[in-house]
C-alpha cells in the first residue's frame, strides 16, 4: 500500500499492514499481537520486536490511555506547516502499547502528565483517515 501524505512525503507500507489503515476508515484502532510471546504493537508491525516472530494476529484496541509527555510543534514539516502550532504527545494505551499522536481539543496549558485521553478519527492530508487523541470526557 502506498500513501501520499503530501507532495513531499510518500510512504510505502508492507501489504500485511494495510488492514490498520482500512480499519481507521471504520473508526477502529487496531494493533498486532505476537502469537508466540503476546507482545502488543500499535502502530502495528509485521514482525515481533521482542521474539522476532512473524506470526501476528490483529486485535482492536479500546482507544483510551494516558498522556506520558507532549510538545508543541511551532516549526512544522512542509506537509503540516499550515497546522502549526500543534501538539504532539506520547500516549500509553490502556492495553500497554505507547504511540505518538497529535493531541486535539485541548490547550497546552491544560495538559498534564497522566491526563486520560481517548482516540478520535479525522481526515488527514488527501482524505487519508488518521487517529488523534483528545482529553477523555
Amino acid at each position: 500500500m502506498e500513501a501520499q501524505v503530501s507532495p513531499y512525503i510518500r510512504y510505502v507500507f508492507p501489504t500485511k499492514l494495510t488492514r490498520f489503515f482500512e480499519e481507521l476508515k471504520n473508526n477502529k484502532l487496531m494493533a498486532t499481537r505476537c502469537a508466540k510471546c503476546g507482545t502488543l504493537r500499535c502502530p502495528p508491525s509485521i514482525d515481533c520486536p521482542k521474539c522476532l516472530s512473524s506470526e501476528v494476529e490483529w486485535v482492536e484496541l479500546g482507544g483510551k490511555g494516558k498522556l506520558l509527555t507532549h510538545t508543541v510543534v511551532h516549526i512544522a514539516p512542509a506537509s503540516l506547516v499550515k497546522k502549526a502550532p500543534y501538539i504532539v504527545g506520547i500516549i500509553e494505551l490502556n492495553e500497554g502499547p505507547r504511540m505518538m499522536a497529535q493531541l486535539v481539543n485541548v490547550k497546552p496549558e491544560n495538559l498534564r502528565i497522566g491526563l486520560p485521553v481517548q482516540v478520535v478519527f479525522d481526515e488527514g492530508f488527501g482524505g487519508q483517515r488518521v487517529y488523534k487523541f483528545k482529553p477523555e470526557v
